[in-house]
């Protein structure tokens, strides 16, 4: 339980960061609605199809947590990338003048 905390609140701090970053808005915003959704699910799946058929959902919550980490992966490289396409612009500009 306390590594699922640790991966939402890592892409809850990523998707804040990515939501106030001009080309990551739509990423970031998404991101954090997954984020706060995710933990929903992680305590609550004891209570959602109990049977023979629970393991469906033990799938679904690995299946949650892979794409909370491919989710934290996007946005960490389309940051830098971004991050680092203006870095080159700026540096662009000092060469003309």
């Amino acid at each position: 339980m306390l590594f699922g905390l640790l991966v939402s609140l890592a892409l809850l701090v990523l998707a804040i960061i990515a939501a106030a970053t001009s080309g990551l808005r739509r990423l970031g915003l998404i991101s954090i609605v997954y984020a706060l959704l995710m933990p929903i699910f992680g305590v609550t799946q004891q209570m959602i199809l109990v049977g023979n058929l629970h393991w469906l959902i033990e799938a679904a919550h690995v299946l949650v947590g892979l794409g909370a980490l491919g989710l934290c992966g996007t946005i960490s490289t389309r940051f830098l990338r971004l991050k680092q396409g203006t870095s080159e612009v700026g540096r662009q500009s000092q060469l003309v003048r």
